[in-house]
């Protein structure tokens, strides 16, 4: 086809030069035509076609891996063809790429596991999938979605080793919400410099907090409580400025709170409770923790007396240190 084009033009351009000033104009303008006729066809065998088939037969793998929706069957009775599926419940497309964008299908009663082919819709931004009944290991496929910004599978009995989940492509990522499943293993090193919230309270997990954590720059909300964690807390998340919420309760740490701990201004709630952490509580900390206004020290093994500069953090509002070894009166 590219030669039969090829020599029609080469005639054309002999017999323009050797015709009539009339034909010149017309054979001009059927060149033209010819030019933008070879270009077109071109382009359109060049550019792949779109289609959102793709996502389509994705949800419906993930449909497949259902084998029960006690909610009125949001995923299992209405995921069909009877209407384009950016319309089924729970799915969300963009308006300029019409590719799934947001899967939301929290607290349906879904029974099942969550398949590999989740993997496939690679404009996911959103995936919330919190408070079902979904079990099996988490997909490593879901590090593949790239623009995702915020992942939710809490309350749910996954399992497996979320170490070997890697989400170093998930560059934007916000919210990490894995808590309250059966996932094992140690912390993950962590290197999403956008990460906002990471919530792994509630699970099997074990070893110590990498000193990586330190390098979560946006960090602002921390959970890991309810654990098997042990060893010391890393002062390298006091690097995380702008942590309002740090829980550690309910493991195994041991040794003392760095200084610096207590002198990160934006925290809100400071959580160590049930632990074997030791020393003392500074007596500066009303002072340099302006907007406490949870403090959970008890059981651990913290000594010294309960510092009168809490009157100071005017936002308090719940203070325990209960089972410690502390001593003296309780401040007015």
């Amino acid at each position: 086809m590219k030669m039969s084009h090829h020599n029609t033009l080469t005639s054309l351009f002999y017999n323009y030069f050797s015709s009539s000033a009339l034909h010149h104009h017309l054979l001009f303008c059927l060149i033209c035509t010819l030019i933008l006729s070879t270009y077109s066809s071109f382009v359109s065998s060049s550019a792949p076609l779109y289609s959102n088939e793709t996502d389509r037969l994705a949800l419906l793998e993930l449909k497949h891996r259902i084998s029960d929706d006690s909610n009125n069957g949001v995923v299992l009775n209405s995921w069909n063809d009877s209407v384009h599926h950016c319309d089924w419940p729970g799915v969300s497309c963009g308006h300029r790429h019409p590719r799934v964008g947001a899967l939301r299908v929290p607290e349906v009663g879904l029974v099942g596991t969550i398949s590999p082919h989740i993997g496939n819709l690679t404009f996911l931004r959103v995936l919330d999938l919190y408070s079902n009944k979904l079990y099996g290991e988490i997909p490593g496929e879901i590090g593949g979605l790239f623009r995702l910004r915020s992942l939710d599978l809490s309350v749910n009995a996954l399992t497996g080793e979320v170490a070997k989940l890697n989400l170093s492509s998930c560059v934007h990522l916000r919210e990490l919400y894995f808590d309250q499943n059966g996932l094992q293993g140690n912390l993950p090193t962590a290197h999403l410099k956008k990460l906002q919230v990471l919530y792994l309270g509630s699970n099997r997990l074990t070893g110590g907090i990498p000193p990586t954590f330190g390098n979560l720059s946006s960090l602002r909300a921390l959970g890991l409580e309810w654990n098997h964690l042990k060893g010391s807390i890393p002062h390298e998340i006091t690097r995380c400025w702008d942590l309002y919420s740090l829980i550690l309760g309910g493991n195994n740490f041991t040794g003392t709170l760095s200084p610096s701990f207590f002198n990160m201004t934006s925290i809100q709630h400071f959580a160590v409770f049930e632990n074997s952490l030791e020393g003392t509580i500074p007596n500066y900390i009303g002072d340099t923790m302006p907007n406490l206004e949870g403090f959970y020290f008890g059981l651990n093994q913290f000594h010294g007396t309960i510092p009168i500069s809490f009157s100071n953090a005017s936002k308090l509002q719940s203070l325990d240190v209960v089972e410690n070894y502390l001593v003296g009166k309780v401040p007015r």
